[in-house]
């Protein structure tokens, strides 16, 4: 519940930044998920849910793993 409050009150994240974080936080941290996955459960488009991971990892509050598979391993920094 403290990670969650953090993410819903970081004051330099987008909503779609914050709602993608508070998915990723609810799946198990040694579980991976796809692009298509996270846009699901975020109902936003796949191409916003790269732009915006990337945009996560490069200000240091992710981790990607990235499998061999079509699904990546994430760990929130916060």
């Amino acid at each position: 519940m403290i990670k969650i409050n953090k993410i819903l009150e970081h004051k330099k994240l987008t909503s779609t930044q914050k709602i993608i974080l508070v998915v990723l936080l609810v799946i198990p941290e040694d579980s991976s998920m796809s692009f298509n996955e996270i846009a699901f459960y975020t109902s936003v488009t796949r191409q916003t849910i790269i732009t915006n991971l990337n945009k996560l990892e490069e200000i240091g509050l992710l981790e990607v793993t990235r499998n061999s598979t079509n699904t990546n391993s994430y760990k929130i920094l916060i």
